[in-house]
């Protein structure tokens, strides 16, 4: 029950980590790399959801994924 207490997507960390060590292995960025912010509106009971009094949609889940701009000159 402690590792659920910490971990809000315990029940599929495990397809999770094989998922990120696939595109880990496939994936190698060339050029800039920048992380892009995402907040999901949500009503939802979930340990992912956090809470934002200054924002007009007070809870969310906050995502978050890289971002890969391309070289244009060699």
């Amino acid at each position: 029950m402690q590792r659920q207490e910490q971990d809000p997507v315990w029940h599929s960390r495990r397809v999770l980590t094989q998922v990120q060590q696939k595109f880990a292995a496939i994936a190698v960025p060339v050029g800039a790399v920048t992380l892009d912010e995402l907040t999901v509106r949500t009503k939802a009971r979930s340990g992912a959801k956090t809470y934002m009094p200054s924002k007009p949609d007070k809870y969310g889940v906050r995502l978050t994924w890289p971002l890969v701009v391309p070289r244009l000159v060699d």
